[in-house]
């Protein structure tokens, strides 16, 4: 199985089939602290939605809020959910 994976900024998106959607996100942050002045990276997998993506924008803020850590760059990039996607290693909550 082959996911084509996209990296899109938000001003110039060029999807014009996707609405609102859910789209596994792969975040990846860079972070330096006193303790290690060289940073460190955090890469974190997460289901979002597109187009605004609300846990990017959470998470980035959390990070910049933090007084002992320094969020020195962030990117991210997605792919679409499909009906074959697995989607085994996240804990999904349906209401």
């Amino acid at each position: 199985m082959v996911l084509k994976v996209l990296t899109l900024s938000r001003e110039n998106s060029n999807i014009k089939s996707m609405k609102v959607d859910f789209v596994v996100t792969y975040l990846e942050l860079q972070v330096e602290t006193a303790d290690n002045p060289f940073g460190s990276y955090a890469t974190l997998t997460f289901i979002d939605t597109y187009p605004n993506f609300p846990k990017v924008d959470k998470t980035v803020k959390y990070f910049r809020d933090q007084i002992d850590v320094s969020l020195l760059k962030y990117d991210y990039t997605f792919h679409q959910i499909r009906k074959d996607t697995d989607l085994s290693h996240y804990e999904i909550t349906r209401h």
